[in-house]
């Protein structure tokens, strides 16, 4: 069983995964349905729900209650207007992420949650790539 910062910690993150698919859901609806902006954010939606799944069984499995919370990103990014500045936001959001868990990793004892962690670790670095691409390309379609 892991130590209740940990735990602490693992809802943290899943409050603000939970926050960045319902944001990701939102932003998709400024774009024609599969146009390449799209796409890529449904890519990026689909990892952060995805995320959410991993967290609640790793909550379960170092003896965690999941939360039902959503983190307070959602509101602040919903709040923006401007397209560019609702992808940066996003950005922000993911390396917040990106930057945590290499923070945390060497407080977990348990091997299975620090690999898991490792991964959606790698799977935000890819999307803030993309994102860091849609940014560039202005978002286009």
């Amino acid at each position: 069983m892991e130590s209740e910062e940990v735990i602490a910690f693992l809802n943290t993150l899943l409050k603000a995964e939970r926050a960045g698919a319902k944001v990701i859901a939102q932003f998709m609806l400024a774009y024609p349905e599969q146009s390449n902006t799209w796409n890529k954010l449904r890519e990026m939606q689909r990892d952060e729900a995805r995320n959410c799944s991993i967290l609640i069984a790793l909550l379960h499995h170092a003896g965690g209650v999941p939360s039902h919370e959503t983190g307070d990103f959602l509101g602040k990014a919903l709040a923006i207007q401007n397209a560019q500045e609702r992808l940066q936001f996003l950005n922000r959001g993911q390396s917040w992420v990106a930057r945590k868990i290499p923070e945390w990793i060497p407080k977990i004892k348990d091997m299975e949650i620090r690999k898991s962690l490792k991964e959606m670790e790698i799977s935000h670095l890819a999307n803030i790539k993309e994102c860091d691409d849609l940014i560039v390309s202005g978002g286009a379609t």
